[in-house]
């Protein structure tokens, strides 16, 4: 149910700033599994196994972010005041 009306100036900066926090998970999730393999493959299975626990919580908080976004831009969440 995507909108035809563009978003106002405080909703159009929620959605890209959302967008772009979400990214910023994306991007940090992907170089720390780089690093959790490199932990494993250095013999520490335990402190890998940790980091990619953190790292699930991580994509979730990224999606839930990322379907906010989406609330944003289709007009179900609407900023009042910037």
């Amino acid at each position: 149910m995507e909108t035809n009306m563009p978003l106002s100036p405080p909703n159009q900066q929620l959605f890209d700033d959302s967008e772009g926090h979400a990214s910023s998970l994306d991007w940090s999730s992907q170089e720390l599994l780089e690093i959790a393999k490199h932990i494993e493959n250095a013999g520490l299975s335990a402190d890998a196994k940790s980091l990619m626990e953190m790292l699930e919580e991580l994509r979730e908080c990224r999606d839930f972010i990322y379907a906010l976004s989406d609330e944003v831009r289709e007009g179900l969440i609407i900023r009042v005041k910037p």
